[in-house]
């Protein structure tokens, strides 16, 4: 997720002002899974948090469990062309 937050904030003035205010409301986080075809179940933590004033927009961030094989295999299938 850094990586992600450092690389818009190089590409989007309005992203980095907005980002660093930490003005997010709503959040809301937990534990999802999801059955891909290729894979099966895979399970994610989840965040969320809305980021608009008038409570519209929601940012949600999914992260496969580390050490998971289906984690492992969900990452592989991201890789391929």
């Amino acid at each position: 997720m850094r990586q992600r937050v450092q690389a818009l904030e190089r590409v989007s003035p309005p992203f980095r002002q907005l980002w660093r205010q930490h003005d997010i409301h709503g959040r809301c986080q937990g534990r999802r899974s999801f059955v891909i075809p290729e894979i099966g179940a895979v399970t994610f933590d989840h965040a969320s948090f809305i980021v608009d004033e008038e409570n519209h927009l929601r940012l949600v961030m999914y992260s496969a469990l580390p050490g998971e094989p289906a984690s492992a295999a969900f990452e592989a299938l991201l890789r391929e062309d």
